[in-house]
């Protein structure tokens, strides 16, 4: 790791190639870094850079860079912040970092580069995967197991974390697709809003680390199991993350869900080790094709599915009625009524498109249920931002269902660009009161400490 200390890189915003900083790059220790930025070459581009009038802060959470040697990619995910050298200001960012891209070491191992994270004395290392193989040489299932650590990290006075990642995935010569299942437990030892902040950051840097392999493999969902012991009392909180899935009829690069991903989606995948069996290929700087908007997507659609699963498993108005009084009421005679009157129907798959359709008819969607947790909470969130309910709940709603499931007519009511980065900040500005207010932090409290997060002072 010495090898990156104090070295120059060529660092580059969102919107192209050419929009170029310059700064130094020091690495503080394994799991810290920082980028020092000197100048912004084309300060007209203030939209990439997000940096406000008052130079207090530059916004925008992700650039992606190649440092000069050679060494490897960098991906760098968080904010920006400033501090102020007699009237000089230099600007700082945390640093997610990916020393290398991933490569193949023989036909029976597959070797990951380190992964380390952006919190202090933090690395996590990844374990060797293994892929057993018929005996036409080709993979016939695969799996990896995360190395975890026995003992806990302490990163303040009042929290410490104990990891454990588990990545299980299965591939077929048939369907190729996998499911990524990291699973973080997090003990709060003690009321801290620090500790919170501290979990809502492991949080961000946990995921952004198993995206750079989502990318890579095109594998979804990802589900964050989440276990906080707080004064005693357990809380667990189940997390969706989910981009997109990698089905077997996905064979063009024309698909509208990867227009952002790899500009030659069938060569990628016909030459990537997973799906054609070629071990020897070594796969170099895949993370080097990404695009902003497809970064900003993921984001978004991570925030959502976060409120989604927040709403399901731990908000108490989510559901219509109680599940007994449901299925005995309206499920169980609806469904004895489609079994017995509908049995002629030529389409089954529809029958049973009828029996899911009612059987979760019991639930809020998910327009509603962000109509009524912004209600709720509106006396805190619209003291940290500007909110109209109903517009954004459908802007959210309308972005949400274009980006994930790509109906033309949705396509024009979608928000992208810098509309989008906006709704991303409401929908997790909203994950982070909920999980605030189920700890009992005082409403002052977490205004207080969301804008100190977001400088929105």
């Amino acid at each position: 790791m010495s090898r990156f200390t104090k070295q120059r890189g060529e660092f580059w915003l969102p919107q192209s190639p050419d929009h170029k900083v310059d700064g130094d790059f020091e690495l503080i220790n394994e799991a810290l870094g920082l980028l020092t930025l000197y100048a912004v070459i084309d300060p007209t581009i203030d939209r990439a850079t997000y940096c406000n009038e008052h130079f207090k802060r530059m916004q925008h959470s992700l650039i992606v860079g190649q440092l000069r040697s050679g060494e490897g990619l960098a991906l760098l995910q968080t904010s920006f912040h400033s501090v102020s050298f007699d009237d000089t200001y230099c600007y700082f960012i945390d640093c997610t970092i990916f020393t290398g891209p991933i490569l193949i070491g023989d036909e029976s191992d597959l070797q990951f580069s380190n992964i380390t994270f952006s919190f202090d004395n933090l690395p996590q290392y990844l374990g060797t995967c293994s892929i057993d193989h018929g005996h036409d040489l080709k993979p016939q299932s695969y799996y990896c197991k995360y190395t975890s650590a026995d003992d806990s990290f302490s990163l303040t006075d009042s929290l410490s974390c104990r990891f454990n990642y588990v990545f299980d995935s299965s591939f077929s010569s048939y369907l190729s697709t996998a499911q990524f299942s990291p699973v973080t437990l997090i003990e709060l030892r003690h009321t801290s809003v620090i500790g919170i902040l501290d979990w809502l950051k492991l949080i961000d840097n946990s995921i952004g680390a198993f995206f750079s392999i989502l990318i890579g493999h095109y594998l979804c969902p990802i589900r964050l199991s989440v276990k906080i012991l707080f004064e005693s009392r357990p809380y667990q909180f189940d997390v969706f993350y989910r981009y997109f899935n990698k089905h077997k009829d996905i064979v063009s690069n024309k698909m509208q869900c990867l227009r952002n991903m790899m500009p030659e989606l069938k060569d990628y995948i016909r030459n990537f080790m997973v799906f054609a069996g070629n071990y020897r290929v070594i796969v170099s700087n895949y993370l080097a094709i990404i695009k902003f908007d497809a970064i900003l997507e993921y984001q978004f659609l991570s925030a959502v599915y976060s409120v989604e699963s927040f709403s399901r498993y731990v908000y108490e108005n989510h559901y219509f009625f109680d599940k007994d009084e449901f299925n005995c009421k309206y499920n169980n005679p609806l469904t004895r009524y489609i079994s017995e009157y509908l049995t002629d129907h030529e389409n089954q798959d529809y029958i049973e498109r009828l029996k899911n359709a009612t059987k979760y008819s019991n639930e809020r969607t998910l327009r509603s249920s962000l109509k009524l947790l912004f209600k709720e909470n509106e006396e805190v969130i619209s003291q940290i931002l500007d909110l109209d309910i109903a517009y954004d709940v459908n802007q959210i709603v309308n972005s949400r269902n274009w980006y994930t499931h790509f109906t033309k007519e949705l396509e024009f009511s979608a928000a992208n660009g810098y509309d989008l980065y906006e709704l991303y900040k409401k929908v997790r500005i909203l994950f982070e009161v909920l999980l605030f207010k189920q700890i009992k932090v005082p409403d002052d409290v977490i205004m207080s400490t969301i804008k100190s997060t977001y400088l929105l002072d």
